[in-house]
């Protein structure tokens, strides 16, 4: 499903939090026309777009403001997702805490489901971190070509665009 590009600017002021008329403010658009493009009732123009794109506070919508496509890996994300709006410096995890949040996690989801009795866990036999650690091994792989730059799909189509 396509949308428009005033929802577009409603879906990334609603992710930052502003009201139409802060903005508004901020991008530099009289506040009428900015209310207009959001409602639908004018065609946007590329002015407006480029105020949005070019903001360093929205610069990581730009890609998909534009064509509705993402790229993570080079920062260009949707309104929305997890990284919010924190800069992909801060939101990066050392190898080491990366490790230890992962091992958590998982050591976390297995006492889970054996809590729920979806599987059978020895507490006095089992080591947690070491079954983590075999887990991370094997995914590692996966979320590495997944993230990868080399890899072709750097790119994504979102739903929404």
């Amino acid at each position: 499903m396509s949308i428009s590009l005033g929802e577009k600017f409603k879906l990334i002021r609603n992710t930052t939090g502003l009201s139409a008329n802060k903005f508004a403010e901020k991008v530099g658009i009289p506040l009428s026309s900015y209310k207009k493009y959001e409602g639908g009732h004018t065609e946007v123009g590329a002015p407006p777009i480029m105020a949005i794109a070019n903001h360093p506070d929205f610069k990581q919508y730009a890609l998909w403001l534009i064509n509705g496509e993402t790229s993570p890996a080079a920062g260009q994300i949707m309104p929305g997702n997890d990284i919010k709006n924190e800069p992909m410096s801060s939101s990066y995890l050392s190898e080491q805490k990366y490790k230890e949040q992962f091992v958590e996690a998982v050591t976390d989801c297995i006492m889970t489901f054996g809590f729920f009795q979806w599987i059978k866990v020895d507490t006095e036999k089992m080591d947690f971190d070491k079954a983590s650690e075999y887990v991370l091994n094997k995914v590692t792989p996966i979320v590495e070509a997944r993230y990868s730059s080399q890899t072709p799909r750097t790119s994504q189509k979102s739903n929404e665009g």
